[in-house]
């Protein structure tokens, strides 16, 4: 695994968290 790919995998990882909280707080306004 190169660095890049390992780095790219951790920012999905992040992504997915953000987008899971967003999706919380859109819930909560509704």
């Amino acid at each position: 695994m190169t660095i890049y790919a390992h780095m790219n995998k951790l920012h999905w990882k992040r992504g997915r968290e953000v987008a899971k909280r967003s999706s919380l707080i859109r819930t909560d306004r509704i």
